[in-house]
């Protein structure tokens, strides 16, 4: 990657992504977009471990206040 240059201007999107314990976070939406894929694995221990991640999302102007994260139910 050349210094300055984004990710998005490397790849093309903005990937966001993460992991949880809960499956709950496949109903995972920040300002009310859905997540796009949650991969499930286990961790060393053998408990359930979700990896999470939009593949683009979209930017986002305002403040850290601003952002809203919701779960629907789970199943």
């Amino acid at each position: 990657m050349l210094v300055g240059e984004t990710l998005y201007e490397r790849i093309g999107r903005r990937p966001l992504h993460g992991m949880s314990h809960d499956p709950i976070i496949h109903t995972l939406r920040i300002n009310g977009i859905l997540v796009d894929y949650v991969i499930e694995t286990t961790n060393r221990d053998g408990d359930p471990l979700f990896f999470w991640y939009f593949s683009d999302f979209p930017p986002f102007e305002g403040d850290r206040e601003d952002i809203i994260i919701s779960f629907d139910e789970y199943e």
